[in-house]
């Protein structure tokens, strides 16, 4: 079996990507690139991971194989090119390369956070594992991310859904959120916001297409491209299904491409679940559930007119960016 095919299971003595042992001190990687930690005066600054550690930016690393740092280093270099330049670069970038850097970033958090807690059970003496999806959908996502170092073509519907959007935002600000549990990034900086669902087999861009089809040269006020994350986040919560992949190797190329034939759907919108995490998003602006929704009525949206359907115009929102 190829290293590049071993079972996930955390070890900080091993590659988080290859899974193969590391020898000699430990080698480790920055899961925020160093470009990216003082741009933005990260440095210092704390992270907090899923098990409750707070950790400074620069302290959030993984142990790295130098083949795996030889295929992420070009990989920084071009993203840190494209995100200095801005929108226009960023949404030049084949969907490939996006996901290959917001992947890292997901995967690498996951598998910090797991290894510290599963670190913390074994010294208390108990036994420490992982949910049988969870475990899987990081599977997947490390598969996925070995694209890196194991030449890969993905057949049919890719496996993510990535959109790029222009944003109002100043050159200082840093807005990152992540879900590594349900392989879900957003980043908005330097006049553009990326939102990724990374697991997903496109079904979430698929469901909002419609949406996505009008805001197409709209430049948005920070609260609409909120709106935008709110909406893939809660999209992907309803995913019936978990998804699959058939994978194959052929001619010492690994053929990826989703299993099932047709995808499940998703399970009912409820209007109340998404107005509450809505709510988390717009916290910035003091909006509370409440101010969001009232009983027997749709959410506000500073997305589209309730009644028309047409785009707010992002000029129209008084709210401060």
């Amino acid at each position: 079996m190829s290293s590049h095919t071993e079972p996930l299971d955390f070890n900080l003595n091993k590659c988080f990507l290859t899974g193969a042992p590391l020898s000699g001190p430990r080698q480790e990687i920055n899961i925020f690139p160093e470009w990216l930690l003082g741009r933005y005066q990260l440095n210092g600054k704390l992270f907090k991971l899923l098990e409750g550690t707070m950790l400074p930016y620069q302290e959030l690393k993984v142990p790295c194989s130098p083949e795996a740092f030889n295929a992420i280093t070009p990989l920084e270099d071009r993203i840190q090119k494209a995100f200095t330049e801005g929108y226009d670069a960023v949404k030049a970038l084949p969907e490939e390369i996006l996901f290959q850097w917001m992947a890292e970033i997901v995967f690498g958090i996951a598998y910090l956070d797991i290894s510290i807690a599963a670190e913390r059970e074994m010294k208390r003496g108990g036994g420490f594992q992982l949910p049988a999806p969870l475990l899987r959908r990081l599977s997947h996502l490390r598969l996925m991310l070995q694209s890196l170092v194991v030449p890969t073509d993905f057949e049919g519907q890719k496996p993510w859904s990535i959109a790029v959007f222009k944003v109002n935002y100043s050159k200082d600000i840093f807005n990152f959120r992540d879900d590594p549990i349900n392989l879900f990034f957003s980043l908005g900086i330097n006049g553009f916001g990326i939102v990724a669902c990374l697991g997903d087999n496109g079904a979430v861009q698929a469901a909002e297409q419609p949406l996505l089809d009008k805001l197409v040269n709209k430049t948005l006020h920070p609260v609409q491209f909120e709106e935008v994350c709110a909406r893939f986040v809660y999209r992907n919560y309803l995913l019936k299904t978990q998804q699959e992949y058939a994978v194959d190797m052929v001619d010492g190329k690994r053929i990826v491409r989703p299993s099932a034939t047709e995808n499940a759907g998703f399970h009912p919108w409820s209007n109340d679940m998404f107005s509450q995490l809505l709510a988390e998003y717009w916290k910035p602006w003091g909006l509370e559930k409440k101010d969001i929704i009232r009983f027997a009525e749709a959410p506000i949206s500073y997305l589209q007119n309730e009644y028309t359907n047409q785009i707010v115009e992002p000029e129209s929102i008084g709210l401060p960016f």
